[in-house]
């Protein structure tokens, strides 16, 4: 039974670890991530002329002068940030109940995880703001260690 599950998210990438203990404590006392599942948001990850038609936002030549205006690009890239929080979740119900998680994302990716989170009062929820998708699993419990997660 998983007891504790962590998650490091960005836009872009998830990755979901499980927290193990160490079989025998005498030989390796300490506990370890093992990584359960990795998610990727393809979107997440276009830029520029991959993602828009234009790659700069509020530029339009028409006639003599250029105009700026605002295509809401922002509110694009938040949509597809909280589309794919919504299907982090969806992965994190879809495992066994009575399990504490531990959110670990950046300022972009946290405030949706947040509202996620919020709409499953049952689970037990901690977080850590920052990013640490591009690290080791040794280097990401070593952070969750030194700030008492």
């Amino acid at each position: 039974m998983i007891n504790i599950l962590v998650i490091v998210a960005n836009c872009a990438h998830a990755r979901l670890f499980t927290l193990k203990q160490s079989e025998m404590p005498e030989i390796e006392p300490r506990s370890r991530l093992d990584e359960l599942d990795d998610l990727i948001n393809p979107k997440g990850q276009l830029e520029g002329k991959e993602l828009w038609d234009n790659s700069k936002s509020g530029r339009n030549r028409s006639g003599s002068s250029a105009h700026g205006y605002d295509d809401h690009r922002c509110k694009h890239e938040e949509e597809i940030t909280r589309r794919f929080a919504v299907e982090i979740f969806y992965v994190i119900k879809q495992l066994p109940d009575k399990m504490k998680v531990v959110l670990v994302a950046g300022a972009q990716m946290l405030p949706h995880l947040r509202k996620q989170s919020s709409k499953h009062p049952d689970m037990d929820i901690e977080e850590l703001h920052k990013d640490l998708i591009k690290l080791s699993a040794e280097d990401i419990h070593g952070h969750l260690a030194s700030a008492g997660l």
